[in-house]
């Protein structure tokens, strides 16, 4: 698992404007660009925040929330954007 940085956080951000019109607060783009904010001030691999961490997380927060499921694929992943 790649630790989120900040070009990982731009594509996930650009699905999810493909996907609603906008950066949704709160969203997994929202959370990306925190992780790898947060990941570049820490030294070590091993605490930092990984893509999988990211979005296990909030695809499970967001499916009992949504009406529709939006998949798109994202490099070697796909992103879920829940509408």
């Amino acid at each position: 698992d790649k630790p989120v940085d900040e070009s990982d956080a731009a594509a996930i951000q650009a699905a999810e404007i493909r996907a609603t019109g906008h950066v949704v607060p709160g969203g997994v783009g929202a959370e990306a660009k925190s992780a790898a904010e947060n990941n570049a001030r820490i030294a070590r691999d091993e605490g930092k925040t990984t893509l999988g961490d990211l979005l296990m997380v909030d695809f499970r927060t967001q499916i009992v929330r949504a009406r529709h499921i939006l998949v798109f694929p994202l490099d070697d992943l796909l992103l879920y954007c829940a509408i």
